[in-house]
């Protein structure tokens, strides 16, 4: 139903743009946003609540977002949503098989983000020895992995953050020294982290100009 609203709102206003469902979730790209969409949304008895970004790096889907690279993008997800909730479920495993559910939560995980520094740090100290992901995942990847990790997509992971390139190499160690169970964060660098990307929608930090 939101989506056939977003679709009526564009199609009202002349704008062209692709719209993005899953769930209760929905994400509208346009080369501009509607003046007034808002509004027309509530004829049709919504109340919708939105917010226009104008840097990809500062939008969320589905706890994810986008990072690009010089061959394209790679759509992973939050290193703040990561790091509070991995391997949080309503149906615990029993003891005997929880550690090879945290070791299959961690390489679905690896399989996203490939060899992107942070993610890489925090998830080598969830699982330090991992198994391997086997051809199979090679293949999703290679198919739907996203653009290959890069310097530039590197550089944008530290715009999103905010994070200088001292900043960045510190967090990656901080990371890396966690113990594999769960544990609580004290680090700013973590905490500046969490705070971008556990906002609300309408109060999110937007990520500095590049």
């Amino acid at each position: 139903m939101n989506a056939a609203i977003a679709y009526e709102t564009l199609r009202f206003h002349g704008v062209e743009g692709e719209i993005l469902v899953a769930g209760d979730d929905l994400l509208v790209a346009t080369g501009v946003a509607p003046d007034g969409h808002a509004e027309f949304e509530a004829q049709f008895g919504i109340i919708p609540e939105s917010r226009v970004f104008r840097d990809y790096l500062s939008v969320s889907f589905i706890s994810s977002g986008w990072l690009r690279g010089r061959d394209g993008y790679r759509f992973v997800p939050h290193l703040g949503r990561l790091l509070a909730r991995l391997g949080v479920t309503v149906n615990p495993p029993s003891p005997r098989k929880r550690l090879a559910y945290w070791s299959a939560v961690v390489s679905g995980v690896r399989a996203v983000v490939g060899e992107l520094p942070l993610y890489t740090d925090y998830l080598k100290s969830c699982d330090p020895n991992p198994f391997p992901l086997g051809k199979d995942y090679d293949m999703w990847v290679a198919q739907f992995g996203g653009a290959p990790v890069d310097d530039h997509m590197v550089d944008e992971l530290r715009r999103k953050y905010d994070l200088s390139p001292s900043e960045f190499k510190r967090l990656g160690s901080y990371l890396r020294s966690l113990p594999s169970e769960p544990c609580l964060f004290h680090d700013p660098l973590v905490e500046r982290v969490l705070a971008v990307d556990l906002a609300d929608m309408m109060t999110r930090p937007c990520a500095p100009a590049g």
